[in-house]
Parts: structure tokens; C-alpha cells; sequence
């Protein structure tokens, strides 16, 4: 799940469990990061603050301070279990592109922890991991996992990207004035433009990147049963 978080060690050791997307503790977080400065979130990052990696990675901070300071980068669940297949430590750890707007502290047009955000929320940069592209090579499939999951030793792992970036690529939202609905669980209204338009009027929608460079993928999303 794209939402989800989880602190590691130096050596790729998992410091929390994995904080997923349903577990709505972080709540009290989000709170006082929309006191904070909500509005300048939307507009750099490209999303309201909602359960998911931004305000779990405050929520830790808040709430854990001791194990906040022994983490060394806060990552998600795919680039997890890529860096575990791939022998990575915590200086190699990534997330890509597809994931950002989810964090609170990115300046999402440009793909870049944003500075202003970070101070908004003092926020140290050092516990975020690099940007990606989701296409860009982290590794290579290890000894021990060649074993374990019958790959080969040695294949070249990808980033990969969130699932619903996945999704809206495989249904082929490739160009914009696209759009695409998905009816689910989690149902997702999506369309497809060219430009950076952050939400920041009714702060519903959130903008992430497309796999695509250059596209952008204004989304709203409904879970079954909510009013």
C-alpha cells in the first residue's frame, strides 16, 4: 500500500512495524500538521494531509521520539522489500516518484524534498530517502534471495512505483485529457494532464506524478462505506 511506512536500521533492519495506510493513530499528527500550514502542503506537495506517510513519519516523531532517533531512513513497503531482496543498507534507500506527494515534505513539480517544508515541520532531511524514477535499477536479486525465491542471482530489480500509479498505467492513462475510473474496495476517480494543478481551493484532490514523465494524475479516492 502506497500510504504505508516503515523505519529501518543501517543494515535495512526494520525499527518499526510496518505502519500501514489503515492504521489511523497518526490522526492526532495530522491535526497539528494542518495548524501548521496545510495550505503550503497542498501547494507543494500535491496533496492534503491525510493517513499516510507524511503524517506517520510526524505521528513516530511525535509520539516515539526514542525510536524516531535510532531510525535511519523511513521508507515504503515496496522499496522495503526491494532493498531486502537486493542486500541494500540505509544510505542506499529510495522511493520513487510516484510515492512523494503522499509525504507531506516534497516539492512535488520538481522532485525534490522541499526545504520549506521540512522547516515548516522541522523535519530532519537525513531521515528521507533519495527520489527515484520508477524505472531507474536499485540492485540485484542476492545469493540468499536467489535461493529463497527461485530468481536468479543477480537479476536487476527496478524501483517500481505505488499501486495505483500502476494501475492507471496498465489501464493505459498515458496522455492527458484521459480519464479513469476504478470501481473497488477503494475506489479511484484519476484523470491525466500535462501540468502541475495542486487542489488548493478545495483540497479533495491530491496530484501525483505519473510513471510518465512530464504527466500528472489528479485523483480522488472513495473507500467502501465511507458516507
Amino acid at each position: 500500500m502506497m500510504a504505508g511506512i516503515v523505519g529501518i536500521g543501517d543494515g535495512w533492519e526494520a525499527l518499526t512495524p510496518y505502519d500501514s495506510g489503515l492504521d489511523k493513530r497518526c490522526e492526532t499528527a495530522i491535526r497539528r500538521m494542518q495548524q501548521m500550514g496545510e495550505n503550503k502542503v497542498i501547494e507543494l506537495c500535491g496533496s492534503p494531509i491525510i493517513v499516510a506517510q507524511g503524517a506517520k513519519m510526524y505521528w513516530w516523531k511525535m509520539n516515539h521520539p526514542e525510536v524516531f532517533a535510532r531510525v535511519k531512513k523511513f521508507v515504503p513497503a515496496s522499496t522495503y522489500v526491494c532493498g531486502c531482496m537486493a542486500g541494500l543498507k540505509a544510505e542506499d534507500a529510495y522511493i520513487d516518484y510516484t510515492h512523494i506527494h503522499l509525504t507531506c515534505f516534497a516539492d512535488v513539480e520538481h522532485n525534490v524534498w522541499s526545504g520549506e517544508l521540512l522547516k515548516l515541520f522541522d523535519f530532519p532531511e537525513e531521515k528521507l530517502p533519495k527520489i527515484v524514477a520508477p524505472y531507474d535499477v536499485i540492485g540485484c536479486v542476492t545469493r540468499e534471495w536467489a535461493d529463497s525465491s527461485g530468481l536468479r542471482e543477480g537479476t536487476p530489480i527496478v524501483a517500481g512505483c505505488g499501486d495505483t500509479a500502476a494501475s492507471s498505467l496498465g489501464a493505459g492513462l498515458v496522455r492527458k485529457n484521459m480519464v479513469l475510473d476504478v470501481a473497488g474496495t477503494a475506489s479511484v476517480l484519476t484523470a491525466c494532464v500535462s501540468e502541475y494543478r495542486p487542489d488548493t481551493e478545495k483540497k479533495i484532490l491530491i496530484c501525483p506524478r505519473s510513471i510518465i514523465p512530464g504527466l500528472w494524475t489528479p485523483s480522488d479516492l472513495f473507500w467502501a462505506g465511507r458516507p
